[in-house]
């Protein structure tokens, strides 16, 4: 009787680890009630540009980013650009004249990333004007 009840004990505590590995695995449980559908985040307001060689240009004025799950992510947007130009919190000085493509990315809390571009065009410098008398 005593080796019977430990068969019987073993093989209820094989059950139970056999539950707990399934359970942890996720059983092939694929409710769609467990899934986390996340949207793609958007950006909006991005425009073409253009300004002055060695003129300031604030590249993320009057853009914004949202997401339906996380609300507003435009403090997380960044930009990047081709030929490359130093951003600082979306402000840059262009020194030379030219086109350049810009890249708006941002990334939401689940890691989706959405992208937006525009051209910055830089014109050359004009000489101020000399007022003859």
């Amino acid at each position: 009787m005593k080796k019977f009840s430990k068969i019987i004990a073993l093989i209820i505590s094989a059950v139970f680890v056999m539950t707990a590995l399934i359970a942890c695995a996720g059983g092939g449980n694929t409710s769609t009630s467990e899934k986390k559908d996340n949207a793609k985040p958007t950006i909006e307001g991005v425009q073409d540009m253009t300004v002055e060689a060695e003129s300031e240009i604030n590249v993320l004025a009057g853009v914004t980013a949202t997401d339906k799950e996380d609300g507003d992510l435009t403090s997380k947007i960044t930009v990047e650009s081709s030929p490359a130009l130093t951003f600082t919190n979306g402000k840059a000085t262009p020194a030379t004249a030219g086109t350049y493509e810009l890249i708006f990315s941002v990334t939401d809390n689940d890691g989706e990333t959405a992208e937006a571009y525009a051209t910055l065009t830089v014109t050359r410098k004009t000489a101020a004007a000399t007022l003859y008398k």
